[in-house]
């Protein structure tokens, strides 16, 4: 009877000892941070290209046989609400919704995954990086060609 008693009375202490911590640590794996939250005009829009071939692929050389660079004042103005969802407005006004996901420095557009190297209450930079391998269309030619792509979206908070 007194083993019964000491299990019931320790019984408590049991489910509260494994109680789950929380340490801090936020779960929301949404994390859309505040400071994304509004409308931020497009104020640069820079775009490199480079384009070669493979030495030897993949642990070759890269030589850049050519490259491109453009820097424009528009790209999109873009729209974040704080429930995940995004626009982006084209310079004639018209909206492209989307929904965009959040986490540290990565952020997630449609089927673009960016690179938040700044944010503050009234700046937002954004990198994009996209490469490209394929080969000729020649049967005869081996030869493996790149495309490397880097654009970098400057953003005013309105």
């Amino acid at each position: 009877m007194k083993k019964l008693l000491i299990i019931l009375l320790c019984l408590p202490l049991l489910f509260n000892s494994c109680k789950k911590d929380d340490d801090g640590v936020n779960e929301n794996i949404n994390n859309t941070s505040p400071s994304i939250v509004g409308y931020w005009n497009s104020t640069e829009w820079n775009i490199v290209e480079n384009q070669g071939y493979w030495t030897t692929y993949p642990n070759g050389q890269k030589v850049i046989t050519h490259t491109q660079s453009q820097t424009n004042n528009f790209w999109l103005d873009l729209t974040f609400q704080s429930n995940g969802d995004a626009a982006g407005i084209d310079e004639d006004g018209s909206v492209m919704p989307t929904e965009y996901y959040k986490n540290g420095d990565t952020l997630l557009m449609d089927v673009y995954t960016f690179i938040i190297s700044t944010l503050t209450s009234s700046n937002l930079t954004l990198e994009l990086f996209e490469n490209d391998t394929n080969t000729s269309l020649n049967p005869i030619n081996d030869t493996i060609y790149f495309t490397e792509k880097s654009e970098l979206f400057k953003f005013e908070r309105d």
